[in-house]
C-alpha cells in the first residue's frame, strides 16, 4: 500500500473488520495498525486455511502431504 502517513509493509497480514458502503475494506492488521484497502487501488490476496496451512508446514520442515492433512 503506498500510503504516506500510514505505509504498510509487503507481506503484511490482516483481517477484515468491515466492509463499508464504498467497498473500501477496513482492516485490522497484524502490525497493530488500522487502514482501508482499496479496490484498484491497492494489492491484496485471500488467504485460505490450505495456504496458510502450507506456510506453517513450510516453516516447520514439513512436506506436502503432511502439510494438507493439517488442514482436514
Amino acid at each position: 500500500m503506498d500510503d504516506p502517513y500510514a505505509p504498510v509493509p509487503s507481506g503484511t497480514r490482516e483481517t477484515v473488520d468491515h466492509v463499508d458502503d464504498a467497498s473500501t475494506i477496513h482492516m485490522k492488521w497484524n502490525n497493530g495498525g488500522r487502514l482501508g484497502v482499496v479496490l484498484g487501488e491497492d494489492s491484496f490476496r485471500k488467504l485460505t486455511a490450505e495456504k496458510l496451512a502450507e506456510e506453517q508446514a513450510e516453516k516447520e520442515g514439513l512436506d506436502e502431504d503432511e502439510s494438507l492433512n493439517m488442514t482436514m
